[in-house]
């Protein structure tokens, strides 16, 4: 009982295994090295501004007129930015539904995506869809969406070069899956031997890993190289032949300091090739801001592109993708300006062109200044040689060597590529095609044996099934004599007494092992196995000593000494299931067949071309297919951007006017950014304007004060990675922050600014669950986002019901029920989610309540997650805001010391409401220091959070103070704000309980409405006539009717019999009563069209 949940020990071990070494030792060494007052250069990581590069001029100024939208109108506008940067500002805020401070579509802006579909275009010279684009905060967050979907457990491998750059052997090791290394060759200036790409495949065959994808970084990191089209074609060619998922990690495709050989992306040489390659190989590219001449790594904006992806996968990747909502909406902007740079003609262009080189001038005279650096091995390499990586933010880098003579590898540690023969895909039509034209002209001879009675090898040119598997994989043998291992070499080449001989020899070996099966079970024995696809098979254990049949045993690893077990992988491989025979084998029970017990084909012919198809179905699988899809990836759902999200966006495309009341996204339904915060963030976005002698027209003293503060707490301008947790100064503010709301002080490094709260419930819950026998209690009805996250890591959600009837309140004894039910099922309760103010009920907590839950979870050691986004979103006096730590703090020791609490807080909602800033922040209480170092760990696999999002969070929790300029207007907006959204919390409710069998409670606080709806029997009969869950069915009809777009409840969860739906109270208030009219409207004719005298679903 003593044991809770964010203990060390009791941590989600992929948590402990993964490692990212560019963040690691030497980094916080350097960063305790830099607090003690020593000078230090951090080149342990590709982080341009900080190391001095100058952020380009027109996409800073492009942005710094989207954050403050204002300027445009200001008539001074003009004195300090250009008429492009003025012209491109108003196209992209055109682009969004509520300028940068709301979400954007889930994939990213859809205008913004269409640049980049265009830019792709251009650069490989085929077009591009943008509906295959998604935007995100950097490519992190893309290439771990995509390699979570891919990865289903340990035995899932992914290839990666060595050197790698660390994201990708952490983030494997995160999702659980295995790295399975391929080493690139130093001698050869880092060159890539397809050879040694053959070998790790076979390796990890042999460790029973099924390889799924490949990662290819070009130009690469850490060493620099750049691949050619001839290298590029190789790997392209041996991705199509392994089903491969290729990964075209491509962020420095800007970065190339030679002429030789220029980048040329993936995609491109991959269309070159044509069909049937350029139909069939799934790409995924990604690319990044952060790099190239832009720099913008604290930006966080970029990009992937999927090619041969099937729609239905496509389809689960976007669920995952809308659980975290949109990626920050600056990042998307800044991509957009990287794709579409001022033009010829334009004003800024001049200077854009200058400064572009001026940029790779100076990447290429830092790279050999680095002082801190990150070891090689953080990177993997050879075994005996040692490295450290240096950067000049530069792709090209020198690597110094302290260069050792690397041990041999024996053969029984390493398989030599000389022995193992690997298969060229022969598609099935062109097969026959060959064998009629064979057999035809004679020629069909001797390109198949029998083999061990009727159990089959085929051996065909170029093919599988060659020398090397009848000298290791049969008997488990290397052959003893010389002139038997000359003629097995030639065995695809021609027939001979010799072979046949051979062929022989193996047939008496099988004749023996069937009369082993006759005798007693010391010497083998023979038994019914399970039925498999329709067929009865029978495994034979044979015991035998190959030496009497001219064979020595074999040390290679990859191959068993049982004839039992070669025929069981060879069954296996039948089932398309990769191991060490898979690669060379057909092995096919087609005849009647005593070794394996089936009948099946009546000629041999038949038998093999059976067993090679069979082999190519579970070949032609790819780990982007739907059915080869992770699981836990299906199983989530995400109702807020789900099925009627997606019917509305297709209506609003046909020209329907579409109201967005899904989701809490203030901007978007009209709410104005607050005047400070956004001067603030112009001002740090654009650094320059501080100096520029008209900035004092345009901004208040107080806010170019405020963003020169901030902008000393970072180490190069809103464009450079920050510390994993966020700025330091940042979170010294949240800290105080909290400190004058709870009346206890605060410790900084225990908070985490984040992309948005989101992302921090993500990572702690991924922390905390170990698989689906860990339970999490979440209150019902739920914000989709635990159910969705808890779903993807593989828990299991625990529900405790709210009870309506009591203005949604908590009743410990359902939470005890609740406990007890999952234990019943073998599940373990490890923490427990609250949402105060409640999202989508819209409750608060009384100090009660939260006194009853804290103690409950203390005695059931359960770690609570105190979601507080809403804390600002009051709208009634009786029961105010009060923090979970607070109350937890005020109950005294042992459990103000022992109970573990995490607490989120956000800019999305609130007076600020910047959604599309994603900026937020959690707050860890009484966590082991180990686990928070697991915790920092983790959050460095992405680097940083968004700058600009941590400099949102600053004016949230440090806003102007009396006697500042901006503080009346400050307290002017934000009231505003809050008091018309009490107001339309009112006309919402009154509104609701206005109409025809709807019953709503009050929103006492967050930003939602919840109401019951009773539906007819008939409506529910009718919606079960078209598939569709009553509340989903109701909701559509309403969308359809009036463009309201909502939630239906039960995407929420809710009580069975019961429906609701799910609206937010952000539509501007002068606009409510038309809103609220038009839903009566469509309620009261439902109503009316679907009435009977059979009762309502109301329970």
């Amino acid at each position: 009982m003593s044991r809770k949940a964010l203990d060390y020990d009791q941590l989600n071990e992929n948590v402990k295994k993964a490692q990212y070494a560019v963040r690691g030792e030497l980094y916080l060494r350097a960063s305790e090295l830099q607090k003690e007052g020593k000078k230090t250069i951090f080149t342990n990581v590709g982080n341009p501004h900080a190391l001095g590069q100058k952020p380009l001029t027109f996409p800073c100024q492009v942005v710094a007129l989207c954050q403050a939208p204002f300027l445009l109108d200001n008539p001074n506008v003009g004195l300090i930015f250009p008429a492009d940067a003025i012209a491109k500002a108003k196209l992209y805020l055109s682009y969004t539904s509520g300028g940068l401070g709301a979400y954007s579509e889930t994939r990213g802006i859809p205008g913004i995506r269409k640049e980049v579909s265009e830019f792709i275009g251009r650069r490989d010279g085929y077009p591009s869809d943008p509906e295959l684009i998604y935007l995100t905060d950097g490519l992190r967050e893309g290439v771990m969406q995509i390699l979570q979907t891919i990865i289903r457990g340990q035995g899932d491998g992914i290839l990666v070069p060595v050197p790698q750059y660390p994201i990708y052997s952490a983030v494997i090791s995160l999702f659980g899956g295995s790295l399975v290394p391929y080493y690139l060759e130093e001698s050869t200036n880092w060159g890539l031997d397809i050879n040694n790409l053959r070998q790790s495949v076979a390796e990890a065959h042999y460790k029973g890993i099924t390889v799924r994808a490949m990662v290819i970084i070009n130009p690469r990191n850490p060493n620099g190289q750049c691949l050619s089209v001839d290298n590029l074609k190789k790997i392209l060619r041996f991705c199509h032949q392994e089903n491969l998922v290729l990964f075209g990690d491509e962020v420095y495709q800007q970065n190339v300091y030679q002429d030789e050989r220029p980048f040329i992306s993936s995609r491109k040489v991959l269309l070159d090739m044509g069909p049937p390659i350029s139909k069939e190989l799934q790409l995924v590219s990604f690319h990044a801001v952060s790099k190239g001449f832009l720099g913008e790594s604290g930006q966080r904006g970029g990009y992937f592109e999927m090619t041969n992806i099937p729609p239905e996968s496509v389809d689960e990747i976007y669920k995952v993708t809308s659980i975290s909502f949109a990626p920050n909406v600056p990042g998307q902007i800044f991509m957009g300006c990287m794709v579409s740079p001022p033009k010829p003609g334009d004003i800024s262009y001049e200077q854009f062109v200058r400064e572009v080189p001026d940029v790779f001038y100076c990447l290429k005279l830092q790279e050999a200044t680095g002082i801190s650096t990150v070891p090689g091995s953080g990177f993997g390499q050879k075994e005996g040689r040692k490295k450290t990586e240096e950067t000049g933010r530069s792709k090209f880098r020198r690597r110094p060597t302290i260069r050792r003579p690397r041990p041999k590898v024996r053969m029984r540690d390493r398989i030599s590529t000389e022995e193992v023969r690997f298969p060229v895909k022969e598609r099935r039509e062109d097969r026959l095609q060959r064998r009629a034209a064979q057999t035809e002209a004679g020629e069909r001879t001797g390109d198949r044996k029998t083999i061990a009675g009727d159990c089959f090898l085929a051996v065909t040119e170029g093919s599988r099934g060659r020398t090397g598997w009848l000298k290791n994989s049969i008997l488990g043998c290397r052959s003893g004599e010389d002139t038997l291992k000359r003629e097995l070499e030639g065995l695809r080449m021609k027939e001979s007494e010799a072979i046949d001989d051979f062929v022989a020899k193996l047939n008496g070996l099988a004749s023996k092992a069937r009369g082993h099966g006759e005798k007693n079970e010391e010497q083998g024995q023979l038994s019914m196995a399970s039925e498999s696809s329709g067929v009865s098979r029978e495994k034979f254990s044979f015991l035998e000593d190959p030496k009497e049949y001219g064979f020595e045993p074999s040390h290679t690893p990859r191959t068993d000494k049982s004839v039992s077990k070669n025929i069981e992988l060879g069954l296996a491989a039948l089932q398309g299931e990769k191991g060490p025979a898979y690669d060379r084998i057909v092995l096919n029970a087609g005849m009647t067949n005593p070794l394996l017990g089936c009948t099946g084909a009546e000629d041999v012919a038949t038998a093999l071309d059976r067993a090679r198809d069979t082999i190519d179905r579970a070949m032609s699988r790819k780990a982007l297919d739907y059915d080869q899809l992770n699981e836990n990836v299906k199983k989530a759902q995400y109702a807020v951007r789900g099925e009627l999200y997606l019917r509305a966006s297709e209506l609003q495309k046909e020209g329907k006017k579409i109201i967005f009341t899904n989701v809490g996204n203030p901007h978007a339904l009209g709410q104005k950014p607050l005047t400070f915060p956004r001067q603030v963030v112009a001002l740090c976005q654009a650094p320059f304007l501080l100096d520029d002698p008209n900035v004092g027209l345009m901004f208040p003293a107080d806010a170019i004060a405020k963003a020169k503060l901030y902008l000393s707490y970072t180490s190069g301008g809103l464009g450079a990675y920050s510390d994993s947790r966020g700025l330091p100064g940042i979170r010294k503010e949240v800290a105080e922050f909290i400190g004058r709301r709870d009346g206890y002080p605060s410790d900084p490094e225990l908070i985490y600014l984040t992309d948005g709260a989101s992302k921090g419930v993500m990572q702690i819950l991924q922390t905390i669950i170990r698989g689906q026998g860990d339970g999490i209690l979440v209150p019902v009805p739920q914000y989709p986002l635990y159910s969705a996250a808890i779903s993807l890591f593989g828990g299991s959600l625990v529900p405790y019901y709210l009870e309506e009837s009591a203005n949604w309140g908590l009743d410990i004894n359902n939470l005890r029920q609740s406990v007890a039910d999952a234990r019943y099922k073998g599940i373990t309760v490890r923490a427990m989610v609250i949402i105060n103010p409640g999202n989508p009920t819209g409750q608060c907590l009384s100090v009660d309540n939260l006194k009853e839950i804290l103690r409950f979870c203390h005695q059931e050691n359960l770690v609570l997650f105190g979601d507080e986004v809403y804390q600002q979103n009051v709208y009634q006096d009786e029961r105010p805001f009060i923090s979970s730590r607070k109350v937890l703090l005020d109950m005294g020791p042992p459990i103000s010391k022992e109970l573990q609490l995490i607490s989120y807080h956000t800019v999305s909602k609130g007076f600020l409401g910047e959604c599309g800033q994603r900026g937020g922040y959690f707050e860890m209480t009484n966590i082991p220091p180990e686990s928070v170092d697991e915790i920092y760990k983790v959050s460095s696999i992405s680097l940083s959070p968004n700058v600009p999002g941590q400099i949102f969070m600053g004016c949230m929790v440090s806003p102007p103070k009396p006697g500042d300029i901006s503080y009346d207007q400050f307290i002017r907006e934000s009231k505003g704000i809050l008091e018309s959204l009490r107001k339309r919390a009112h006309m919402m409710t009154d509104g609701f309980n206005s109409c025809k069998n709807v019953v709503c409670n009050f929103t006492e606080g967050a930003m939602y409405s919840f109401p019951q709806i009773k539906l007819p029997p008939k409506a529910i009969e009718a919606a079960k006539n078209v598939g569709k869950v009553p509340d989903v069915f109701y909701c559509l009809k309403l969308l359809e009717a009036t463009g309201i777009s909502t939630v239906p409840g039960s995407g929420f969860g809710q009580k069975e019999g019961v429906f609701h739906l799910r609206t937010t109270i952000l539509p501007a208030e002068e606009d409510m009563p038309a809103i609220m009219e038009s839903f009566k409207k469509f309620n009261d004719g439902f109503m009316s069209q679907y009435e009977d005298n059979r009762g309502y679903s109301r329970m």
